[in-house]
Order: C-alpha cells, then sequence, then structure tokens
C-alpha cells in the first residue's frame, strides 16, 4: 500500500489494485472481508454526511453571493455534519488498514477435506434450468 493525499492506494504484485479489485481479493480471507466490508459501511456513512454537509454549507453561501438572504443555521448544520463525518471517515481508513494487515500477515483459514465437489446434476424447474453441485 502506498500513502496519498486522498487516501492509500493498494497494490499486489506490484499492480494497483480498484476498490473492486481489492474487495476480490480480500475475499479470499473471509476475516479480513468482514473488515473491509465494515470498512466500506463506515467510508460509506462518512461520504454522505460529508456531502449534505458541503451542500448545506455551500447553499447559504451561493445564496449570500447570489444577492439573497442566507439562512446561516443551514451552514451550522452542514459544518455539524461534516464535523460527524471525520471520525467515520478515519474509521474507516483504520478498517481498512487492518483488513490488509490481516489479509498479508495472518494465514488463509484451513478448509475442510469435505469441501470437493462429488456430484454435478442439472436440474429443471418451472422458472429455468441450472446446475446443481453437491458437496
Amino acid at each position: 500500500m502506498q500513502k496519498l493525499f486522498s487516501g492509500y492506494a493498494f497494490y499486489q504484485n506490484g499492480e494497483r489494485l480498484n476498490t473492486n479489485q481489492l474487495s476480490d481479493v480480500l475475499m479470499s480471507h473471509p476475516e479480513a472481508y468482514e473488515k473491509y466490508k465494515d470498512a466500506n459501511s463506515l467510508g460509506l456513512a462518512a461520504g454522505v454526511l460529508s456531502y449534505a454537509g458541503g451542500f448545506l454549507i455551500g447553499w447559504p453561501i451561493g445564496t449570500t453571493l447570489g444577492g439573497g438572504e442566507a439562512n446561516w443555521n443551514l451552514a451550522l448544520i452542514g459544518a455539524g455534519l461534516f464535523t460527524v463525518s471525520l471520525p467515520l471517515s478515519n474509521g474507516s481508513n483504520k478498517r481498512t488498514l487492518q483488513a490488509i494487515d490481516i489479509f498479508n500477515n495472518q494465514p488463509l483459514p484451513s478448509s475442510p477435506s469435505n469441501t470437493k465437489p462429488n456430484r454435478l446434476n442439472v436440474s429443471i424447474q418451472g422458472n429455468g434450468a441450472g446446475f446443481v453441485l453437491h458437496f
């Protein structure tokens, strides 16, 4: 991983991973993936709050610049929302780094030996057809 001004960039085998690729890589390690999903949930909440806060701050400023009478209470509410988003964003970054650390430093959980498929059937039902793999 590499620290950037806007956050972090993640790499695997020298190639930079986007968020979908990172998610796919972490999916192979259940503990790391759960931590990453928690990080994404916090990041989403932080994003929603910060964008809403920015809008509520910008609206009265735009109204004032346009010559109207601004409602500065909206700006205060927006500042509050933005302030709440900061620890959520930090928590998201922290959990993402923990997920990467778990993935890099802890062995994958051992899988049971009985997970090899032993039968493949074709199934046709009223709403479609498909394959059924039995373990």
